[in-house]
């Protein structure tokens, strides 16, 4: 019944709102043989809110039939497919006759209590009681993003069943090998393998096939299907409908055979790649480990960047293979390149300054046996402790690392980074070893020790927090900004007697030291003639006075807390802990740790 004239497209903020708009002009009438006309404003061309280039007729410019429009499946307007790719746009032939695809994705309706990072559970329960959960995530392709778990108890499976605005995936798709994405983003599509141990839900939605399942993989993470995702999504989310009506071309079964080759080593090599992040199931601890030719830090990561600059550039290649055989197939030549940019490849390429940071945490996790040397993943988190199933490096026996800004207890941070190093790496590289450490952290001067006790004092834990999505699970006993008392905590191997432990056999410890320091800076400065030695000293005392003080209003707080011997429930994850460890029976809070 009626023509379309003219389509204005235009992108997101150019209305002044975060998404994009259309005005359309239409005839009253059908005229068969007129072509409308379609452009497409984009934001950048805005200046004093009218665009600069107008129409642009070098971007997404178009006259065009509306009937082409109707030979395409869901009567698309695709007003600026090419004519070469106009008649694969209009094929029947859809991603949709290769897979299966559900619109019923599961949903707790209650996030917060049934969804964790799987970094916050008793790591014993995994696959039991807590199963993974893919969720979509940031930009990611081949591998990874699988950090979230869902409970899967007995209780948690009948709230989901039960629970009106919750939905219980149903069997066929639980515990399924198969493809998942990025649902909601502005960024490029990102499709992942999805392993069959869990569940995926809208934000992560899953396509399942029977056989080549790399092949299909390939396919989605071409530029080629990018560009036409962009033609068929209405809106902000890569939805299922929109996949569905992918349109598929005709590969020989040489070329299928090369693409998914070619995914294969993709997989294999993200998989890698994101196993060298802590904040990943599969973490590979043992890339810290010393051959038996170097023992320094430095050469072992130089070695471990080289690897990284490898698996980039091969990633790089093999998606820009990829693209050639899927933008040849589509007839897309004259619209896509096969180049990738850099930043669209998922490899970590970690500076010397994350390289060290990364390895800190590692050492670390070693000291409070959350890793085990030269074992792969989670050595402990939740259970029982038994150091005596450690060989290589015994952790700390308590589980308190203090951290001051100077040495004053054998459980100190510094101290206890010493003996690791010495231990796994060798006393004849110790100092080259901390001398790396600190040339590598530092901001200001000082003795490479000191370099390092300032980034435990003051960065480590904000960089922890980064890592972990703000679930942290080393736990910062904080006195307050003099720095009179901090020590980190291990949630897994936390108990009713830690508190209590942290109390005597540190603070208290730590306030006779400080008494002590008084009186003998105090002496000092009796006998010193010397003005600006006796001004140094009597600053150092107004410090140490000033840390003192904080230690004594700190030690009414954690002794108060230490009494109520509170217990915690890992389950219930690191928020919830977190606050309850500073919580007493009469539901008041008292702040014993550094804030989330």
């Amino acid at each position: 019944e009626y023509t379309i004239s003219n389509l204005m497209h235009m992108e997101n903020m150019v209305m002044g709102i975060a998404f994009g708009t259309a005005v359309t002009l239409f005839w009253n009438r059908v005229s068969e043989n007129f072509k409308g006309t379609y452009h497409y404003v984009q934001y950048k061309h805005i200046k004093n809110d009218h665009p600069y280039v107008f129409p642009d007729r070098d971007y997404r410019y178009s006259e065009i039939h509306q009937n082409q429009f109707k030979k395409i499946p869901g009567c698309l307007i695709a007003y600026s497919a090419s004519t070469t790719f106009m008649p694969i746009l209009q094929t029947k032939d859809r991603l949709e006759k290769y897979i299966d695809l559900t619109g019923s994705q599961h949903k707790t309706a209650k996030n917060e209590k049934y969804l964790r990072c799987f970094w916050e559970i008793d790591i014993n329960k995994l696959g039991i009681g807590w199963i993974t959960y893919a969720k979509g995530g940031a930009f990611r392709k081949w591998w990874g993003n699988l950090q979230l778990v869902v409970d899967w108890s007995e209780n948690a499976q009948e709230f989901y069943k039960k629970n009106n605005t919750s939905n219980m995936l149903k069997d066929e798709y639980r515990f399924r090998q198969g493809i998942t994405w990025t649902a909601t983003t502005n960024n490029m599509f990102s499709a992942r393998i999805l392993p069959d141990s869990g569940l995926f839900d809208i934000k992560g939605p899953a396509l399942f096939v029977d056989d080549d399942l790399e092949y299909y993989l390939g396919i989605l993470n071409s530029v080629a299907i990018y560009y036409i995702l962009k033609l068929l999504k209405s809106g902000s989310d890569y939805q299922n409908i929109e996949i569905k009506n992918l349109p598929m071309v005709n590969f020989d079964e040489n070329t299928k055979r090369i693409i998914k080759n070619l995914a294969c080593e993709a997989i294999s090599i993200s998989k890698q790649d994101w196993e060298t992040s802590e904040a990943s199931l599969e973490y590979d601890t043992t890339l810290y480990i010393p051959d038996n030719t170097n023992n320094q830090l430095e050469s072992i990561f130089d070695k471990m960047k080289k690897k990284q600059k490898i698996r980039f550039n091969r990633l790089k290649s093999i998606e820009e293979e990829i693209n050639y055989y899927t933008i040849n197939a589509y007839g897309l030549e004259d619209e896509v390149s096969p180049l990738v940019e850099e930043k669209y490849i998922s490899i970590n390429l970690f500076d010397d300054e994350e390289m060290v940071k990364n390895f800190l945490s590692y050492a670390v996790g070693c000291i409070f046996g959350r890793y085990s040397v030269g074992e792969r993943g989670v050595a402990f988190a939740g259970g029982r402790f038994n150091s005596d199933k450690y060989s290589s490096f015994i952790p700390n026996n308590e589980n308190i690392l203090l951290v001051t800004d100077r040495e004053y207890h054998s459980n100190d941070i510094v101290r206890r980074l010493e003996d690791f190093l010495e231990n796994v790496y060798g006393k004849d590289s110790l100092e080259i070893n901390l001398n790396y450490i600190g040339n590598t952290l530092r901001k200001n001067s000082g003795t490479p020790r000191e370099v390092i006790r300032n980034y435990f004092l003051n960065d480590f834990y904000d960089d922890h927090l980064k890592k972990f999505q703000k679930r942290p699970i080393y736990w910062l006993l904080d006195s307050g900004k003099n720095n009179g008392f901090k020590a980190f905590i291990y949630m897994h191997r936390y108990n009713e007697d830690t508190l209590g432990k942290v109390r005597v056999n540190y603070l208290h410890e730590i306030q006779k030291v400080y008494e002590r320091t008084i009186l003998n800076l105090q002496d000092n400065m009796s006998h010193s003639k010397d003005a600006k030695e006796i001004s140094q000293i009597q600053k150092n005392i107004e410090k140490i006075i000033k840390q003192l003080k904080e230690c004594k209003d700190y030690d009414l707080l954690i002794g108060h807390m230490a009494i109520e011997r509170i217990a915690i429930d890992l389950d219930d994850g690191v928020k919830i802990n977190h606050l309850k460890v500073q919580t007493d029976s009469k539901r008041k809070i008292h702040q014993i740790l550094a804030n989330i």
